[in-house]
């Protein structure tokens, strides 16, 4: 029944709804677009498009879609952090170029500057990341969503605790 569903009626089931829909805008977005997306990696369609060169039996099969599938999963959810981190650094950018205008330790100055920008905007990103895959599993398995918004806190505490156990060290 499904296969015989256009891209309209399987973008209405899988959207998200309900409270948290405003947050819920780029996932919406990444919905409506593999919904028209005809790719077997980002079908939306549950039917299996794959073909292997030997033979194998039905268990062996549905583990490499799994296997398949998981892999789309992380390299999807890596490309998206990696994109968050470049912006964030691009965002702060103009602070490096500013101190490189500083004749003879602008250089210096701006290099410093960038590595340390480059590290906090590391682990901001990380910070964002995983209150962003809370949020969304808050939706889809609240469980799960709440041991992330847990990890993001205690991500949070961490670094709190450090930034206070240095500011203690340097007094």
């Amino acid at each position: 029944a499904a296969a015989k569903k256009d891209a309209d009626e399987l973008y209405e089931e899988e959207r998200c709804g309900g409270p948290f829909s405003c947050l819920c805008a780029c996932c919406n977005g990444v919905t409506w677009i593999f919904s028209r997306v005809q790719s077997p990696m980002f079908s939306l369609v549950p039917q299996i498009y794959s073909a292997w060169p030997s033979h194998m039996s039905k268990k062996q099969c549905f583990d490499s879609e799994t296997t398949s599938g998981a892999l789309a999963k992380w390299g999807l959810r890596f490309l998206g952090w990696l994109l968050l981190w470049i912006g964030f650094c691009m965002l702060f950018k103009p602070v490096e170029v500013l101190l490189d205008i500083i004749p003879f330790l602008g250089p210096y100055l701006g290099s410093g500057v960038s590595w340390a920008l480059g590290v906090l905007s590391f682990i901001f990103t990380i910070v964002i990341a995983t209150l962003i895959v809370s949020c969304a599993y808050l939706v889809y398995h609240p469980l799960v969503g709440l041991l992330y918004l847990a990890l993001t806190a205690g991500i949070v505490v961490g670094i709190t605790y450090l930034g206070m156990m240095l500011d203690a060290k340097n007094k």
